[in-house]
This record gives C-alpha cells, sequence and structure tokens, in this order.
C-alpha cells in the first residue's frame, strides 16, 4: 500500500485532463446498508498527481430491513493518482456529512471519514470502480461503487 501511494504522488506517467466528472451506483455496509447513487466533480491541483474532489449521493437506508428510509451524503476529499493513457489507480480519503432517516421517528445526522481505492479505465469516457471503507458513528464498514466517468 505504502508504495501504492509513493507512486501515485511522485507524479503521473501520462498528462491526463485536468477536470473529471462521474456517475455511479453506491453500495455501503456500516451503521446502516445503503443502495444508492452519486454524482462526483474532480480537479487536479497544477501539474501534480493530487486531485480534489466533491461528491454528492443518496439513496435506500436501511436495506433489506423492514425498517428502511433513506440517506443522503455530501462529501469532499483528496486522490492521488497515476495514470497511463488507458488507465488510472488512485488512493485518497474523504471528509463528509450524511444524513440518514429510517422511518419517521428515527435517523441521525454525523460526520463520516470515507478512505478509498480505485482505478478507471478507457479514454475520455471511463469505467471507474471504488472500493472504500466508511468510518461513521464509531463503525467501520465497507462500500463500493460501479460508474462512469468523463476527464476534460
Amino acid at each position: 500500500m505504502r508504495s501504492l501511494i509513493l507512486l501515485a504522488i511522485a507524479g503521473t506517467a501520462y498528462a491526463e485532463p485536468p477536470r473529471y466528472i462521474a456517475a455511479s451506483g453506491v453500495f455501503s455496509e456500516a451503521f446502516y446498508g445503503h443502495v444508492g447513487a452519486s454524482v462526483e466533480g474532480g480537479m487536479r491541483f497544477g501539474d501534480s498527481a493530487a486531485f480534489a474532489h466533491l461528491s454528492i449521493g443518496g439513496g435506500t437506508s436501511g436495506s433489506g430491513m423492514a425498517d428502511s428510509g433513506t440517506f443522503f451524503l455530501v462529501r469532499g476529499g483528496f486522490d492521488a493518482r497515476s495514470c497511463t493513457t488507458q488507465f488510472c489507480g488512485f488512493v485518497g480519503i474523504d471528509l463528509g456529512i450524511e444524513d440518514d432517516n429510517l422511518d419517521k421517528s428515527s435517523g441521525s445526522t454525523s460526520a463520516v471519514v470515507i478512505p478509498r481505492i480505485g482505478f478507471d479505465v478507457g479514454g475520455a469516457v471511463r469505467a471507474r470502480v471504488t472500493i472504500e471503507a466508511p468510518y461513521c458513528r464509531g463503525e467501520w464498514g465497507r462500500g463500493a461503487s460501479l460508474g462512469m466517468a468523463y476527464r476534460f
């Protein structure tokens, strides 16, 4: 893991476009299960391998439970990326606020920390996979997303 981070911080092997937008289907299993969708936009810092991004998402909370409700998540963070012409790998961390409403009488709003690692592949339009480990309400969870990104 340390060598992947050092590789990403060292710089990109390919001068990729400086911005991207992405749309993804998301799944996470933490305090409540989540199934939903998100949109994300990001921008590179100068010619470095560092990107900042902002994401919003929402969907069903408490998936598979009788008291299912909704969730909404706003998050932002930083990634270090290393790319070739067709493949990019990234590792990063996000901070955010999550609002869960399991039913009309319960719910919560809390801070969330989300370490993540992933890759995307393709040309200007790319398939994207991300694996995450959200930490929320004193518990570690696991999550994943699968989506499409456009670099410009």
